[in-house]
């Protein structure tokens, strides 16, 4: 259900990263195959000579093939249940300290969680026995009838070899996957959004459910404002409708002079209405023109200040100053504009340049429902979030709740995808070395043990261990 409603039109982040992590959840099992069928292999080499009297006596080749993959079987079987008790125990760890709130809600052992594990046990049982176990019968077992018991059982073998490259090659694969994601997370939280996220806390509430209505609601935010800049540590408040992260508006607009309006990828241009702080609260830099004042919010004819996208892609460099908009559908007075400042992201920390325009937040005797207020402190935000809440709920009693967090906060979300893929597919690199390793080191193992005559005589002849030790390195 999630990953089907995060696939959607636009194919989300989440969905993308769902994607990759199936697609290497599935390479970390063709490892552990390839392990499990070179361990077989071995193990199957191993009982050679067992083999060899069974089929000197008589016994089919299919019929040692289906003991030797029954084997396998068994052993698919056993891992699959201790994957899925693995699971079970690992499943909190992964909801507490690893997978975002939304995906840990949906993240449960159910029917379909265990008709896969059974699915992927009976692949993993072919992959890992089918190809060894006929590797082992259809081989020529008579020479190792004919080495007696003396004999070692040992035979290079191409297959234990590629099995193992395999391995070692898919690994690899893994462990630059994660460090493109490490480098790909790096490279997001490097972004400039705009906004000075270390000193800015972002405060919801709804006075209209506390019972305010018309000029008291109006009243119930400015309230907050004032508390807010009452508090020790606060530089400056800054109320707004439409929030940064949060959502805007896109209204009708037209601008004198012009036919129309360019077109741009991402849609708008979106508007926000604020007070005249909300650019210094929010590190808006101004780059022509000057900024809201108080008066503003009564000025008539309107005044308005535009982003510096907006400004470039529809007026040109330094011509946005005085030009005329038409806000809304039929309008008839002017907009001025009067400023432009620096862009600050309107949703995503990843998304395209937006074109976006903030006109005076009306007074307290218009309709302001909805409305967010942005507070610039003079140190870091989070530690005076609790502080700065409790003050804003004094200040205006009967409010039911009142939602205050950093815009560090506000934007950890945005992060998740990216921080929850460098995590897991780091986890995936190591567990797919690990596998690697022990595939490497089963193989000389068993080379070692084959060879073990053959050292033991060279040592008689006067080799030094080091030189043996060396051969085997």
């Amino acid at each position: 259900g999630p990953v089907q409603e995060a696939r959607g039109p636009d194919f989300s982040g989440d969905a993308r990263l769902i994607y990759c992590l199936a697609a290497v959840s599935l390479i970390v099992l063709l490892i552990a195959c390839a392990n499990v069928a070179n361990l077989q292999l071995v193990r199957g080499l191993g009982r050679s000579r067992e083999l060899a009297v069974r089929k000197a006596l008589g016994g089919g080749e299919a019929r040692l093939a289906g003991q030797l993959f029954l084997e396998g079987i068994w052993l698919a079987l056993l891992a699959g249940g201790a994957g899925l008790v693995v699971c079970l125990w690992g499943g909190d760890l992964l909801r507490r300290f690893v997978l975002p709130d939304g995906m840990a809600e949906n993240f449960h052992i159910d029917q379909r969680v265990l008709v896969i594990a059974a699915a992927a046990s009976g692949v993993a049982a072919l992959l890992s026995s089918l190809l060894p176990a006929f590797r082992v019968v259809r081989g020529d077992l008579t020479p190792v009838l004919k080495e007696g018991a003396r004999g070692t059982g040992f035979r290079s073998s191409r297959l234990r070899a590629g099995l193992v490259v395999v391995q070692v090659a898919l690994s690899i694969l893994l462990v630059v996957g994660a460090g493109l994601f490490l480098k790909s997370l790096r490279n997001v939280r490097s972004l400039d959004i705009g906004y000075d996220r270390n000193q800015v806390i972002m405060v919801r509430a709804d006075p209209v459910k506390a019972g305010f209505t018309g000029v008291a609601t109006g009243g119930a935010w400015d309230a907050m404002a004032a508390a807010a800049l009452r508090y020790p540590g606060v530089e400056s408040v800054a109320l707004t409708f439409g929030e940064p992260f949060g959502w805007s508006m896109s209204r009708t607009l037209k601008i004198a002079g012009m036919d129309s309006l360019p077109r741009m990828s991402s849609g708008g241009p979106y508007l926000q209405s604020v007070t005249g702080d909300f650019f210094k609260t929010m590190g808006l830099q101004v780059k022509a023109g000057r900024l809201f004042t108080d008066s503003d919010r009564r000025a008539n004819p309107a005044v308005a200040v535009i982003g510096a996208t907006m400004a470039r892609k529809f007026f040109g460099e330094g011509k946005a100053l005085g030009a005329c908009l038409l806000i809304e559908e039929g309008a008839k007075s002017c907009t001025e504009v009067v400023g432009v400042v620096s862009d600050g992201k309107r949703y995503s920390p990843m998304e395209e340049e937006q074109a976006l325009y903030y006109i005076p937040l009306p007074p307290a005797d218009s309709t302001t429902n909805h409305l967010t207020l942005f507070i610039r402190t003079r140190t870091a935000a989070t530690p005076m979030v609790a502080g700065i809440r409790a003050a804003l709920q004094t200040a205006v009693p009967n409010l039911p709740y009142v939602s205050a967090e950093s815009l560090e906060q506000v934007l950890a979300p945005r992060y998740h995808t990216w921080e929850l893929g460098a995590t897991l597919f780091s986890l995936f690199a190591v567990v797919a070395l690990l596998l690697a390793s022990l595939g490497i080191f089963s193989v000389l193992a068993y080379a070692v043990r084959g060879r073990t005559r053959e050292l033991g005589i060279r040592l008689a002849l006067g080799a030094l261990p080091q030189s043996i030790l060396g051969l085997v390195l």
